[in-house]
């Protein structure tokens, strides 16, 4: 099991890693020797989204703030998040890399803006902006893709292919 297994999206997520003070019922952060309160087990909702709008409205604590509200798993993978939380208020931690399987593959089809690379059967949705200019020239670029949790993720482009079969993420 990876990282990024059991995440239910979307993530709350930050660029700084935090430390959490737990009580029987919620749970708290201090930053810059400020506490905020993170979340409320006694409000009667499994969504985590719905609790945050209760924290809200509330006027005993500052609710913190969060740095990123990921919707997948694409979104987590290119951006800088060190901790966040899932849809169910799960805390999950990215700051420790862990190694996953690698693959540059070449370009079989394109439709924009979808993109199918070699021996993958689903396509990638890819939002770039040169992408008329990808099209026209897709046999001189790679796909950078990695294997997490049995699903192929789409990490980028490139132009120049290598022979690196795994990364840490």
């Amino acid at each position: 099991m990876s990282k990024f297994s059991k995440i239910l999206f979307p993530i709350f997520g930050l660029k700084e890693l935090i430390k959490f003070e737990f009580t029987l019922d919620k749970i708290f952060t201090t930053i810059n020797n400020q506490r905020f309160i993170v979340d409320d087990k006694n409000i009667k909702n499994q969504n985590y989204l719905s609790r945050l709008i209760e924290l809200d409205s509330r006027k005993d604590y500052q609710r913190l703030k969060f740095d990123y509200t990921i919707r997948n798993m694409e979104e987590l993978l290119k951006i800088n998040c060190k901790i966040g939380i899932d849809t169910l208020g799960n805390i999950h931690t990215f700051d420790v890399k862990e190694q996953f399987i690698y693959s540059e593959r070449d370009i079989s089809k394109v439709k924009e803006p979808y993109f199918w690379f070699k021996n993958i059967s689903y396509p990638f949705k890819i939002d770039v902006e040169n992408i008329s200019e990808i099209v026209v020239n897709s046999s001189f670029y790679y796909g950078k893709l990695a294997y997490i949790n049995k699903n192929w993720y789409f990490l980028g482009l490139t132009t120049e292919k290598t022979n690196k079969d795994k990364i840490w993420i």
